[in-house]
């Protein structure tokens, strides 16, 4: 049997010491969309980055994080906004097992400001 099933967690997430972690997130967000295994496979490109980094607790940092994201502009927008949400949700997911573990902030949206001369006359 194929252990890189994306159906079957296990043994898919052994490149760093977050895989364990990794496989309880997934465990324990059975009703997630991941029909086509899209989630898993960002999962997979963090645990890898984890393991290439030589992370030694599982357990993220500030710069960790930010280096992590300095490495997402090779990828496209799509991807980019998936692992950074991807990040969000475990880096939160880590720190309620780990509590010196980092969490990457949701952004703060932004106030909508005019920018068009035609937006005082578009009624909502």
């Amino acid at each position: 049997m194929n252990n890189m099933n994306t159906h079957t967690p296990a043994g898919a997430f052994d490149a760093s010491v977050v895989g364990p972690y990794l496989r309880r997130y997934i465990e324990s967000n059975p009703a997630q969309d991941d029909r086509y295994g899209r989630n898993r496979r960002f999962l997979r490109i963090i645990d890898e980055y984890c393991g290439a980094q030589g992370l030694e607790e599982p357990c993220f940092t500030e710069r960790f994080i930010d280096d992590w994201i300095e490495t997402l502009s090779i990828r496209t927008k799509y991807e980019r906004e998936l692992l950074l949400r991807m990040m969000r949700k475990f880096s939160a997911f880590l720190a309620s097992t780990r509590k010196d573990s980092y969490v990457l902030p949701v952004p703060v949206k932004q106030e909508y400001k005019v920018r068009s001369i035609l937006a005082p006359y578009i009624v909502e």
